[in-house]
């Protein structure tokens, strides 16, 4: 963001969560005013693709997943055992409202209109807005995450990138990127479509992995948000903010978020541990418990010092 070479954190990186070849490192700017992390190498931009082939909205991994979970006795202790750490983790402290919050992205149903999911995968968010009021449509580069969202759904999903799209601007009371950014080459330029798509007052909402998280301070390389090669860029609160304010957007919320830092903390201590995440049941179950505690304590300290979630959650309108 501010044009320096930046350091190597991390390297020899491998990708032990969808397999894709290769091996990768992690840059960081050394200048505390920016501090933006991002993968060096890079894939070419046209070859990315490959890096997608067994990802997680595709239906052999859905399966993969389902079969992996498909015993009774681990579906019995596991589902339990979530449950009631669940239930005394969430229900007792404020984590739940949290969870609602992002998981509408901060849109209500008082006054839907319409709305723009950037990186739809298989359209569930979609569905679930639709459900609340919403007129939703889609953007995704992945043509099969479109395929299925279209034919599980019915809505109106556009296959592609945003900035070859020819969708007429300001048209859009909403426009929301879910773990999008982190995998975008050029961030400023895909904004800049997003503010011309906006109509006046309206908002953009995202979610992305936080540079900053604890997770990451604890687990290092081992951090699940680090996904090479797939994510490109990773922020932090205050660089991410100054982004989109470079770009014309008022930012109206800020804050980081420990509502799903029990699945980061699960799947970054299995793969320090196990380098995988196929695990026996039982040995899934600890980690569980682990991470259902972590993501209690993360939310004690995130509470106290705001910027150490597991995700940044920024809100902003079109000025």
């Amino acid at each position: 963001m501010c044009n320096g070479e930046g350091e190597i954190i991390y390297t020899d990186l491998e990708d032990k969560i969808f397999g894709a070849p290769g091996t990768w490192s992690f840059r960081k700017c050394s200048n505390p005013a920016c501090s933006l992390m991002w993968l060096d190498p890079m894939p070419l931009e046209e070859d990315i693709g490959y890096a997608y082939r067994n990802y997680f909205t595709h239906d052999a991994v859905e399966s993969k997943i389902k079969n992996a979970t498909s015993g009774l006795r681990y579906k019995f202790t596991l589902g339990l055992t979530s449950k009631l750490l669940r239930i005394l983790l969430i229900k007792f402290t404020g984590l739940q409202k949290d969870v609602d919050k992002i998981e509408s992205m901060y849109l209500s149903s008082d006054c839907p209109g319409k709305l723009l999911e950037i990186g739809c995968g298989s359209g569930d968010y979609l569905d679930k807005m639709h459900q609340m009021g919403w007129s939703v449509q889609g953007v995704d580069f992945d043509p099969v995450a479109v395929a299925h969202a279209r034919e599980k759904y019915g809505f109106t999903v556009y296959a592609g990138k945003l900035e070859e799209l020819d969708l007429p601007s300001n048209s859009y009371d909403a426009i929301t990127m879910r773990h999008v950014i982190e995998h975008v080459y050029n961030l400023d330029e895909l904004l800049r479509h997003c503010l011309r798509l906006l109509k006046q007052g309206g908002t953009l909402a995202i979610r992305t992995p936080n540079a900053n998280s604890l997770v990451h301070q604890m687990f290092r390389e081992f951090w699940r948000g680090l996904e090479p090669p797939r994510h490109i860029h990773l922020f932090s609160l205050h660089n991410l903010t100054t982004c989109l304010e470079k770009q014309g957007f008022r930012v109206v919320r800020a804050e980081t978020t420990a509502a799903g830092a029990d699945f980061v903390f699960k799947q970054s201590m299995e793969l320090r541990e196990y380098g995988k995440h196929s695990l026996p049941s039982e040995t899934r179950v600890k980690t569980l418990v682990a991470s259902r505690f972590f993501q209690l304590y993360e939310y004690v300290v995130n509470c106290r010092k705001f910027d150490v979630g597991e995700e940044l959650v920024l809100v902003c309108t079109k000025q």
